[in-house]
């Protein structure tokens, strides 16, 4: 067979200059191109505070934040806290918020991930649920935000409001002296839209940008300058608070959680009990086995210690001090000591006879004995001076 002879022709148009098309045309598996080594220049990093434009990708108000993209960043969630929206967008569903134009100012975290305080709703209009949505188109009018490459309309704007409800909204801003943050107004009352209240207020941003604080006056009434806003808020949360006086008295009892404080008074190593003084309790009986049990087989005394203790009745409704717990302090050498107290007073009888133990039997003999010594001693004289 010659050369040539049974194979078909290349094409004569063909262009062998073109990878992978001779392997495409005959079926050979294509081999894989490696990419030309390309020199880019990369982008000197954003600085915080730049603004930027860029698109609400999420949000979840139940969790509170959500997450921004721009063309800036492309490889970037942007993460911003509900704090960062305005006022009266916080608390909008995920689908009112997802897709709209917004402007932030960007910064970072510690680790350097970008992130925003201060998220600007794109457009001013008050027409629509939340005063934005919509951008200058450079014609005389507005462009409705674009979801997915389709273009969506403006949402409706919401019923105006009731009289009544109006009246009641005049009363409240009357009483607040006729211009007040409109943040606490909302708060006041919840889920009314700026543009249902712009009839009948005025709305004013304190600042340069409408992403701001706003105030809300009524009509014909100057806003208050930030300073003075900021006084008057103080005035209010001076004259909320509640006198002491007037509060309702607590009832409480001693408990496992509410316990009392008291000091050993008087403890007798050898028997392994002791009396505790508290506040309107004298004489507690306490007993080794309700104490810590690190300090249980501790032969010391603990008189002096501080302690916390529950209050119970015996069945002869003698006071009991149990789950006792001891109190603890450093000494010079950074070592943890019992926290004691110099106890000052006389000590009760009945807690100075029971903690002595079989002392006291001892001791009681003597001192009769020493005493009728005494009074025999006593009579003897009083005898011989009679003789004289």
């Amino acid at each position: 067979m010659g050369p040539g002879d049974g194979l078909r022709p290349f094409p004569s148009h063909m262009d062998f200059g073109r990878p992978g098309l001779m392997d495409r045309k005959w079926g050979v598996a294509p081999m894989p191109q490696r990419r030309p080594p390309t020199t880019s220049m990369a982008m000197p990093p954003l600085p915080a505070g730049t603004r930027l434009a860029g698109v609400i990708n999420s949000y979840n108000p139940e969790r509170g934040y959500g997450f921004l993209r721009c063309a800036e960043l492309p490889n970037e969630d942007i993460y911003f806290h509900r704090g960062s929206l305005p006022a009266e967008a916080r608390n909008l569903h995920s689908s009112d918020l997802a897709e709209r134009d917004v402007d932030f100012d960007l910064s970072f975290t510690a680790d350097g991930k970008p992130r925003t305080e201060k998220v600007f709703l794109a457009g001013h209009g008050m027409d629509d649920r939340f005063g934005g949505g919509f951008r200058d188109n450079g014609k005389g009018g507005r462009e409705g935000r674009r979801r997915g490459g389709t273009r969506v309309q403006g949402l409706e704007p919401p019923p105006p409001l009731d009289q009544e409800y109006l009246n009641e909204m005049l009363k409240y801003l009357e009483e607040k002296g006729g211009a007040m943050d409109y943040g606490k107004f909302s708060n006041a009352f919840p889920g009314v839209k700026k543009s249902q209240l712009q009839d009948t207020f005025e709305l004013v941003p304190e600042g340069s940008t409408s992403g701001g604080r706003w105030q809300i006056t009524l009509k014909g009434v100057d806003p208050m300058t930030p300073e003075e806003r900021e006084a008057k808020e103080m005035d209010e949360v001076g004259s909320t608070k509640t006198p002491l006086d007037n509060s309702e008295p607590l009832v409480l009892e001693p408990s496992s959680s509410l316990r009392l404080f008291g000091i050993v008074k008087k403890w007798n190593p050898r028997k392994g009990y002791g009396f505790v003084a508290s506040d309107g309790y004298s004489d507690i009986f306490l007993h080794k086995n309700q104490l810590p049990s690190e300090v249980q087989s501790w032969n010391g005394s603990f008189e002096g210690c501080e302690m916390t203790f529950e209050l119970e009745a015996g069945e002869d409704m003698k006071l009991k001090a149990v789950n006792a717990h001891l109190l603890l302090q450093p000494d010079a050498q950074g070592d943890w000591q019992l926290r004691m107290t110099n106890l000052d007073g006389e000590v009760s009888d009945e807690a100075n006879a029971a903690a002595e133990g079989d002392k006291v039997a001892g001791g009681t003999a003597a001192a009769e004995a020493a005493a009728t010594t005494a009074a025999a001693s006593a009579k003897a004289e009083a005898e011989a001076a009679g003789q004289v």
